[in-house]
């Protein structure tokens, strides 16, 4: 099958979606499909390579379509409707790759497929009607796919009428588990302290803030916890101080205000990232230090809500 996957984030910029996609895809053209990927042109990369078997194009667009795309989005679009595919997968809402393509889906007859990454702004008024044109769009979709049944996706549905999304997990690169340990409790001078640790990047979404209080809650229970945050910063956004390198996220807040430890991925040798953050199972879970566990959240392989291991 000639297979697209559209989403703004691929290799080499580093998040959970990049992972995701990128894993998808070499694993399909292992299996001897044709696998081409639509994404954001960024600094250093080129516009269009084949690597590991899969075809990646990028584009220079930036946005969505609440507060507007810049950039080459016909060409992106023309692409799109112009190639003849057996299968699209969309990754994402609220970004270009698929805002782009929501008055187009009917022009595209190929079998479609939406994967949800979480709706960060339900409640906000600004993407009402935004939601609205999204929720037409995946009424055409011939599947809808949500990573999570904790993340809000299946309520989006709900709310305007839309079968539940089909729950399929990430999962996990088993050959991550077969590499030397790198001996990272020895040269972070974490030593046999219980060690609290989340993987994900420094946006107000993947609830640092929770991370930060639940670290200050358990740290009176066990004095001795070290707590650590792994993940890399964004651009800031707002009147795009990005370009003078300011941080956006919560990148400031975990460094100056929080105590907790940040470390950015280029610290790390092999970094382990999680799927969703549960911390009410992790609060469960942090009961097993006192019984001498060196591990924090479930420990198999293949679990799709979890904490990162210690």
């Amino acid at each position: 099958m000639r297979i697209l996957f559209t989403a703004h984030s691929y290799p080499p910029d580093v998040s959970g979606i990049s992972e995701v996609v990128s894993q998808l895809s070499r694993r399909l053209a292992l299996r001897g499909h044709e696998v081409h990927v639509a994404t954001q042109l960024r600094a250093g990369t080129s516009s269009f390579e084949i690597l590991d078997n899969v075809h990646i194009h990028r584009f220079a667009v930036k946005g969505n379509s609440v507060f507007g795309m810049a950039g080459a989005v016909r060409e992106y679009v023309t692409f799109v409707t112009d190639t003849p595919w057996d299968t699209i997968v969309m990754h994402c809402a609220q970004i270009w790759t698929t805002d782009a393509l929501l008055s187009h889906i009917n022009a595209l007859p190929a079998a479609k497929v939406f994967v949800f990454h979480g709706i960060s702004a339900l409640t906000d008024p600004a993407y009402q009607q935004y939601y609205g044109r999204l929720a037409d769009g995946l009424r055409k979709m011939n599947a809808v796919v949500s990573l999570s049944e904790l993340v809000e996706d299946t309520r989006f549905c709900n709310a305007f009428g839309l079968p539940p999304p089909t729950v399929i997990p990430n999962g996990a690169d088993l050959e991550c588990w077969a590499k030397e340990r790198q001996g990272i409790r020895k040269r972070w001078q974490i030593g046999d302290r219980p060690w609290l640790v989340t993987v994900s990047n420094h946006n107000p979404l993947k609830g640092h803030m929770h991370f930060i209080q639940l670290a200050r809650d358990v740290s009176r229970a066990i004095p001795q916890l070290a707590a650590t945050i792994i993940g890399g910063s964004y651009p800031a956004a707002k009147y795009n101080l990005g370009r003078f390198g300011i941080k956006g996220g919560c990148w400031y807040h975990c460094c100056v205000e929080s105590g907790v430890r940040p470390v950015s991925y280029t610290h790390l040798d092999v970094y382990k990232r999680q799927t969703s953050f549960c911390f009410r199972a992790l609060w469960r879970s942090l009961m097993a230090i006192r019984g001498g566990s060196d591990t924090i959240g479930d420990r198999s392989p293949g679990s799709s809500h979890h904490s990162s291991y210690c």
